[in-house]
């Protein structure tokens, strides 16, 4: 039987818990945040990763790659930076993900 879910009817089911925009919204939290995990195996790595390696891997734009660097860097407080000699960003700091930054996301 169907139910209202938030503002939609929908059908009963695992799907139908979250309404449309909300779904919307997890599912695009899961692509950005492989695309962190990546970033940062690289950083970890020392391989000077940069917004065209990243938009290379995913199949992204290069806007959509420069964008989650900015977000690493500026809102989540990755101590990144950017080395012209190396055409890739590092880490200036030893970093460790806390679990208030990982809420944040």
């Amino acid at each position: 039987m169907p139910r209202l879910c938030g503002e939609h009817l929908r059908p009963a089911g695992p799907a139908s818990e979250l309404p449309l925009s909300d779904e919307a919204a997890v599912m695009a939290v899961f692509p950005q945040f492989e695309r962190f995990i990546w970033f940062d195996g690289r950083l970890r790595q020392k391989r000077f990763p940069n917004a065209s390696h990243l938009a290379e891997q995913f199949e992204i734009s290069h806007k959509t790659a420069q964008r989650d660097i900015n977000r690493l860097r500026d809102r989540m407080r990755a101590p990144i930076d950017y080395d012209p000699s190396h055409r890739g960003y590092y880490y200036t700091a030893p970093h460790e993900a806390g679990s208030e930054e990982l809420k944040s996301f």
